[in-house]
């Protein structure tokens, strides 16, 4: 017996080495386990709600954690330690697949005010907002599942349907071109020049509202966008 939540056990998952597993439940944590032991590794706590669903990455370095709280959040299965959280859903997280290979997850809820499973791809060295996929005429899926070799996610309620993974997950053919130095350093006369407001460097650019194109990234791999904001020439 495995004894240490103080209240109903809803989801469990084991490690892929089989060495560990991960439960939630209605205590609002989540618990790491020896298996061979029974000794509680990690005891994981930053959920305000049900841990509804839990989830091992493929190579079992991280935790994915689902929660009625409408987050996911995601953990260091070494150590336990918190690594980020995944803001989206208006409701309450009850489905969290990952694919074969790592490099995305998708999340869903049953509510009928979160219609859309959500596509999260890995990025430089976190999990990122992807496409939106919508069905059902509103209501969100009670089941999902991503095929372990094709990569396309099962969504079902009343129904099953099947989307091909392809091209919600890869990068826009379209990319941000480089700009030279000689263009940032153009000289203007001064009626003419702009005052920077601010500034950010950015991993992505995303249209509001929602493009179907999805976000603009750059060309290279480990590139980053500058945004600045300009006052008008008056």
């Amino acid at each position: 017996e495995l004894e240490g939540h103080r209240e109903d056990v809803m989801c469990v998952a084991f490690h892929p080495s089989g060495k560990e597993l991960v439960s939630g439940s209605r205590d609002q944590t989540a618990i790491v386990w020896d298996v061979a032991s029974g000794q509680i590794k990690h005891r994981l706590h930053k959920h305000v709600n049900t841990v509804s669903v839990v989830r091992y990455m493929p190579d079992g370095e991280r935790i994915a954690t689902g929660g009625l709280d409408k987050a996911i959040h995601v953990w260091n299965a070494t150590t336990g330690q918190y690594e980020s959280t995944l803001h989206g859903h208006r409701e309450g997280v009850t489905s969290l697949e990952l694919s074969a290979d790592g490099k995305w997850l998708v999340s869903a809820s049953d509510e009928g005010n979160d219609a859309a499973a959500r596509v999260w791809i890995w990025n430089l060295g976190r999990f990122r907002e992807g496409a939106l996929v919508k069905s059902f005429n509103g209501k969100g899926p009670s089941a999902l599942a991503v095929h372990p070799t094709t990569g396309d996610i099962t969504m079902g309620r009343a129904q099953l349907m099947v989307y091909e993974s392809s091209p919600l997950v890869e990068s826009p053919s379209f990319a941000a071109e480089n700009v030279t130095p000689e263009i940032l350093k153009a000289k203007t006369i001064p009626e003419l020049r702009l005052k920077v407001l601010g500034f950010a460097v950015v991993d992505q650019i995303v249209a509001w509202p929602e493009s179907e194109q999805g976000p603009l990234k750059p060309s290279a791999p480990e590139a980053k966008f500058l945004v600045v904001a300009t006052s008008l020439p008056f």
